[in-house]
C-alpha cells in the first residue's frame, strides 16, 4: 500500500515511513542523538528533499544525495 505507515528500529535509530512510491519513501529518522530528518529516502538512505534538525536547534533544508546534505540549506 503507498499511504502505509512502517516502523523501523534498529539498534540506535527510529525509521517511520509515511509514504510509499514506486522509486522513493517519504519518512521521518529519530537518531538515538535526538537528530531527527524528515523528507525522501531512496533505498533506505536519506536522498531527494528534506530537512535535518539538530538536537541544537540548527536545521538544514534542501537536497540530500546518497545521504548526504548537498548545497546550502534554505
Amino acid at each position: 500500500n503507498r499511504h502505509s505507515s512502517v516502523l523501523f528500529q534498529d539498534a540506535i535509530d527510529i525509521y517511520i515511513y509515511t509514504n510509499f512510491f514506486p522509486f522513493f519513501k517519504i519518512g521521518t529518522i529519530t537518531f538515538y542523538n535526538g537528530d531527527k530528518y524528515t523528507g525522501q529516502f531512496l533505498r533506505g538512505r536519506k536522498h531527494g528533499e528534506g530537512e535535518f534538525s539538530y538536537k541544537s536547534g540548527n536545521k538544514y533544508v534542501g537536497a540530500f544525495e546518497d545521504d548526504m546534505a548537498t548545497g546550502m540549506s534554505v
